[in-house]
């Protein structure tokens, strides 16, 4: 395929049904390609999309920065709305220009189907027949200048729409969309110089203290393995390893102490924090 100058390739298509068969497929792909960057389009609504990307966060397997997601539901979400306003303008111009233009095609409605609120285009059943003004809301529809959800929108003498440009953008690890390029009719895709923000790292920690982790045992997060023959039990999972690799690089001491109330936060009383939030918060 290629997008105006660009060039890129497909490598494979999946039809899914729900999130978990997307899952599926990504895993089939980590197995076969561990360390590649993958760039995933996700071509359906945005509920589906949604639950597709919550279930990747969920999946340990999938845990690596190798994922990049385009979503095209919520782009083709946007277009649709913008086609029905470019109607919308079209027919709307023509009744201003001729108020009268519709009263003799609703009277055949009337006529044919007992009603005034249908313009039936193929009353025969047998062929379309084209629409008296047809002609004419094409030649406006061509001659549309509005703003619409996706920018400009207007159109070429070929019916094509033209002078827009279009924006990709990436989210940020501080949940920022961040542009890195921008695609245009006339010119193309164009790389953008993203502007990073850097993240803020203390400036100093004490070494000679502990500091507290406080979680609770949920599977594959934190768990609790029994000792043998009168040992401790220890704790086990991907928390405490990355608490490991933190306490190491950082050269501190650690202790895991787990939530009273088993859960992260309380559901029913939201001005009283419990749980894990409400540990830190009395911190």
């Amino acid at each position: 395929m290629q997008p105006g100058r660009t060039t890129f390739r497909i490598a494979l298509v999946k039809r899914i049904n729900n999130a978990s068969e997307a899952i599926e497929f990504l895993l089939a792909l980590e197995q076969f390609d561990r360390w590649g960057n993958k760039r995933i389009v996700l071509d359906c609504n945005a509920k589906n999309a949604k639950s597709i990307l919550v279930e990747h966060v969920r999946k340990v397997q999938l845990g690596r920065r190798t994922y990049h997601y385009m979503l095209s539901g919520l782009a083709e979400t946007a277009l649709m709305y913008d086609g029905v306003q470019v109607l919308m303008d079209a027919l709307g111009r023509l009744w201003r220009k001729k108020p009268d233009a519709f009263r003799s095609a609703l009277r055949r409605a009337a006529g044919q189907a007992n009603s005034t609120k249908v313009i039936d285009c193929n009353p025969g059943k047998s062929w379309v027949v084209p629409f008296e003004h047809g002609d004419k809301i094409s030649r406006l529809i061509k001659k549309t200048d509005i703003e619409g959800l996706t920018g400009n929108i207007s159109f070429n003498d070929e019916g094509h729409r033209h002078n827009f440009t279009l924006h990709v953008v990436e989210m940020t690890v501080q949940s920022a969309m961040l542009k890195v390029a921008t695609w245009t009719d006339a010119h193309g895709l164009q790389i953008a110089t993203p502007k990073y923000v850097q993240l803020r790292s203390p400036a100093s920690y004490e070494t000679n203290r502990t500091y507290l982790m406080t979680s609770i045992i949920q599977e594959p997060y934190l768990m609790l393995k029994q000792g043998d023959f009168g040992q401790k039990e220890e704790f086990y999972g991907f928390c405490k390893d990355l608490m490991d690799i933190i306490s190491k690089k950082l050269g501190i001491k650690y202790e895991i102490r787990l939530s009273k109330e088993g859960k992260y936060v309380n559901d029913a009383t939201p001005e009283i924090y419990t749980g894990v939030i409400g540990d830190i918060m009395r911190k």
